[in-house]
């Protein structure tokens, strides 16, 4: 096992070294907390983390309370720094690292933030009546969140490759049908945009037409159609047609597009679903690997990491800086920090030592006998030394070498003939090769006295 070590000075340097307490039985040498940088214990405990956010915000959002409730603080305060996390991350990352995930995350802290933004607002409303409309305000803009935090769970089947896959096939797919939504926006836009033109004109306008033209554009992409939006204005006869066209471009055209995109998407992703599922996991590894972070703290405990430990190493020495984290980090994470220290000291340890035992230890008992009919020896004993060996060279083999050479088939003649043909055209090769570097050799010689005899003469 290998884990992350640092420099004692202040250079910041990284080295990759072996892990020499994972055979340890003691519980309180494995409770350390860099402990916590390892990729699948960040997974489990932001996973878990997360799940607890989920619970907290349906206890927050499962019915309306004029008051300001604790749920609603926790969530917040939870909220906050998932977002500092998320502000962190895409600074790091850059535009250039957009995928799903960073869209559904934007998503979900637009409509957090600005929920929060709003019931801060209705706080400092004098008006009762008034701060109860901005904070129901603020409640439609938090249940409005529900489906992206919901949709985030999906995250908790990195680990396994039926999920991962699906997750790859889901973003390959959004990201094929960039094609048809550019086409069904130009084709929307120009039929609202003709049906909008014929209201102008109609002998009873509508007044309120633009409301009524979306509503129409996104019943046809829904599949929901309804020409009583048109019977009625829109100049009659030349709306119904407009409507017709393109409930048609969008039907029989982009839709079937949209189909094929999506076929394609699933099909190339299910041909290559190992190795795409490999890089999808890699990538989620690179990720949860806090380099150059040497104390992690998993979202949203980063506030701790922001508010106390960031100000604490501006006014103490480095190495103090690094014990006094040390100690926040046990008190903070004290129960994943135990359940990990249990797990390495029982679980993970008696893996470690069973397959430290297969490859050490010899097959004994009815197992070697068995072992023994299947040409397996062992590990240490294959090659093995016999007892009645009078010299210490290993055994490879219980038939001695001669023996084994008896059963080859003989060489034909012409076989050695082509043998001997390719062994003189090798010694050829390399005579050849020779005379050309000792002329070589000889040549540059040359042309180093006429240089030297030209530098004589000026």
């Amino acid at each position: 096992m290998i884990v992350q070590a640092y420099s004692d000075d202040n250079s910041g340097d990284i080295f990759l070294v072996r892990y020499s307490r994972r055979y340890s039985t003691k519980v309180i040498r494995h409770f350390d907390p860099s402990r916590l940088q390892v990729p699948l214990y960040q997974y489990i405990l932001s996973v878990s983390i997360w799940v607890a956010f989920v619970v907290i915000f349906s206890i927050a959002t499962w019915q309306f309370r004029p008051k300001v409730s604790l749920a609603e603080l926790v969530m917040y305060g939870m909220f906050l720094g998932y977002l500092s996390d998320d502000v962190i991350r895409w600074s790091k990352a850059g535009l250039g690292q957009m995928t799903v995930w960073l869209g559904l995350d934007i998503f979900t802290d637009f409509f957090l933030a600005a929920s929060l933004v709003i019931r801060i607002w209705s706080l400092s409303e004098t008006d009762p009546q008034e701060r109860l409309e901005m904070h129901k305000l603020s409640f439609r803009v938090l249940v409005s969140a529900a489906p992206f935090i919901w949709l985030q769970l999906l995250r908790i089947g990195d680990c396994t490759r039926f999920f991962g896959v699906i997750q790859v096939i889901v973003i390959r797919m959004l990201s094929e049908s960039a094609a048809f939504f550019i086409l069904l926006i130009l084709v929307g836009f120009g039929a609202a945009q003709a049906l909008w033109g014929l209201n102008l004109v109609d002998d009873k306008p509508i007044s309120d037409a633009g409301s009524r033209l979306v509503e129409l554009v996104l019943q046809g992409v829904l599949g929901a159609m309804s020409f009583g939006t048109i019977s009625n204005g829109f100049s009659g006869v030349f709306g119904k047609v407009i409507a017709y066209v393109y409930y048609f471009i969008l039907i029989l055209i982009l839709r079937s597009i949209l189909v094929a995109l999506f076929g394609t998407a699933f099909a190339s992703v299910q041909r290559d679903a190992n190795d795409i599922y490999q890089t999808f996991f890699a990538t989620r590894v690179v990720d949860s690997i806090g380099v150059p972070d040497r104390h992690v703290f998993v979202a949203p405990f980063n506030l701790i990491e922001i508010l106390v430990a960031a100000p604490i190493s501006l006014l103490v020495p480095r190495k103090t800086y690094h014990k006094i984290v040390n100690v926040i980090q046990c008190f903070v994470f004290f129960v994943p920090l135990l359940c990990i220290a249990l797990y390495e000291s029982r679980v993970d340890r008696r893996a470690a030592r069973a397959q430290r035992k297969v490859v050490n230890e010899p097959i004994a008992g009815d197992d070697r006998e068995h072992a023994i009919q299947l040409g397996e020896r062992g590990t240490v004993e294959d090659p093995a030394i016999p007892e009645d060996a009078t010299t210490q060279e290993l055994q490879i083999s219980r038939v001695p070498f001669a023996d084994l050479i008896k059963t080859f088939p003989a060489a034909t003649q012409t076989e050695v003939k082509q043998h001997e043909v390719l062994l003189q055209r090798v010694v050829s090769t390399n005579d050849v090769v020779n005379q050309m570097l000792t002329e070589l050799k000889a040549l540059r010689e040359e042309v180093t006295a006429l240089k030297t005899g030209k530098a004589a003469k000026k």
